[in-house]
């Protein structure tokens, strides 16, 4: 027999219980997920949606303009792939007249993923003043604007998506964060541009697993513009901005201006101060680059009048280490300059090349100054430079050296020059060479790109109407509730004996 003080006790934690189990599922009514079928509404479906919800859309075209807004936080609007993860949810926008493809805007932790978004008459995919926003599996094409941009958000991601013959940018992002395994080609204006100046504080960049090719460089964009190339990225007028940038792995070939143009990396113009500490150090690595073109810029008072189809431009920026890195076919492998447009800024400090293949360029590595400031602290070792019409040249740099010792010039007698005996590769004066490699180096090991489910399975889509909410729960909640009714039911049963 249970006592009175027994079964109070009892009762308090069968309370309890029941109460963890109602709180489980009334959190569990929270976060539903919405069911979209071709012929309904997705915009209907996101007005009705509270925060969390997920909100799947089947396969099939949808002739509509999607918002996200501020109330939708952490909202996952995903659509429906092939059985080769390619989005099959298509939004035709051929119709409109104006307005964006999907615009989200100002809000919070909102995902985007796989759809198929084509001739909008702006941007294909649009996050305006985001937070952590993830735009995954998109393919946007033949849109009047951006196919995809990102704009004053301080962790936003673009991946695994595809941009192409769009009127304007492949992907435009004046945000810090994550642009990952995304194809970008064809587009009238750049491949990927960066550009943080809008962006509160500083912040960091990755840039990674990309194939970014035949981009115009053109349309919108000035022919005297010099923000131009396959990839930029471009930190802030005069003030401090991206303070690290990782860009790894990627393919860039083909695009009219340089390859990756890297524009006040880890500078602060107005004082022309600089980050020293190790703590701000950007990486170069393993990425692929050639046959970009010289683009002609007929107007600049000052500069050398084009943007070069180079590999690799490096303009006022420091503390960046380019590593196993191959760029063949272009006006420079890699240039370091502060001659980019204008020539009367800097400094351009601390860089360092190692184990890259530079060959068949006009200029293997190219090191400029200004009227202004030198370009110091350069260092290039371990190096493949062959094959090029002149390896390293270091100009106009107000007698400053570049620390090129232990590379391979293509022969082992090591580099020519005036007044030297090798028939390697040219380098020119202020160049430091010796000692040099009498042989070639091996090349770096190939790396693997991060894996971010580029191929993601197809969703199997419930045959319930629109809004129809399933609601999910805590399975350990489930568990304790399910124990708590057992409990309840066996002592109810005790205190009748």
């Amino acid at each position: 027999m249970i006592s009175l003080n027994e079964k109070s006790t009892s009762v308090f934690i069968v309370a309890c219980l029941m109460l963890t189990f109602v709180f489980g599922m009334v959190g569990a009514a929270g976060a539903a997920t919405i069911y979209v079928e071709e012929g309904e509404s997705i915009q209907d479906a996101i007005d009705n949606a509270s925060p969390e919800d997920t909100i799947e859309v089947g396969p099939g075209t949808f002739v509509e303009q999607l918002t996200i807004g501020e109330s939708k936080a952490n909202l996952s609007l995903i659509g429906a792939t092939d059985g080769n993860g390619v989005p099959n949810s298509v939004l035709n926008l051929s119709t409109f007249t104006c307005g964006h493809g999907i615009l989200i805007k100002g809000v919070e932790g909102v995902t985007v993923k796989n759809f198929e978004v084509h001739h909008s008459p702006d941007r294909g995919v649009y996050a305006d003043k985001t937070q952590g926003v993830l735009i995954d599996n998109i393919v946007t094409h033949n849109n009047s604007n951006d196919g995809i941009r990102v704009r004053e958000d301080q962790n936003g991601t673009v991946q695994n998506s595809k941009s192409i013959e769009n009127n304007g940018d492949g992907i435009t992002f004046y945000s810090y964060g994550s642009i990952l395994n995304n194809i970008v080609s064809n587009n009238v204006e750049r491949g990927i541009y960066v550009h943080v100046g809008s962006v509160t504080g500083t912040g960091t960049l990755t840039i990674s697993c990309n194939e970014v090719y035949e981009n115009e460089n053109a349309g919108a964009i000035s022919p005297n513009e010099h923000k131009v190339g396959g990839i930029i990225v471009y930190s802030k007028a005069h003030v401090l901005g991206i303070t690290q940038v990782i860009i790894e792995n990627n393919k860039i070939y083909k695009n009219k201006g340089p390859g990756l143009l890297l524009y006040k990396i880890n500078h602060k113009g107005a004082d022309k101060s600089v980050i020293a500490d190790s703590q701000s150090e950007s990486l170069v690595k393993g990425n692929i680059i050639f046959d970009n073109e010289n683009r002609t810029s007929p107007d600049w008072e000052m500069g050398m009048g084009m943007n070069p189809g180079d590999g690799i431009l490096v303009y006022l920026c420091h503390n960046i280490v380019f590593e196993c890195n191959v760029i063949y076919n272009s006006t420079a492998g890699i240039r370091i300059t502060n001659d980019y447009r204008y020539n009367s800024f800097g400094p351009t400090t601390n860089n360092t090349l190692r184990f890259n293949d530079f060959y068949n360029n006009e200029y293997g590595i190219l090191v400029s100054g200004g009227d202004n400031y030198g370009v110091k602290n350069t260092t290039a070792h371990e190096n493949n430079i062959y094959g090029n019409v002149n390896g390293v040249v270091n100009m106009n740099n107000n007698n400053e050296i570049v620390n090129a010792t232990s590379n391979w010039w293509g022969d082992s007698s090591g580099p020519s020059g005036v007044g030297l005996f090798g028939t390697g590769d040219f380098v020119s004066e202020n160049v430091d060479f010796d000692p040099y490699k009498s042989e070639a180096l091996d090349a770096c090991p190939p790396t693997e790109c991060p894996d971010t489910d580029i191929h993601p399975k197809p969703n199997d889509f419930c045959v319930c109407s629109s809004f129809a909410s399933v609601p999910t729960m805590n399975p350990l909640l489930l568990i304790v509730g399910l124990l708590g009714i057992s409990m309840f039911m066996i002592l109810r049963k005790e205190t009748k004996k």
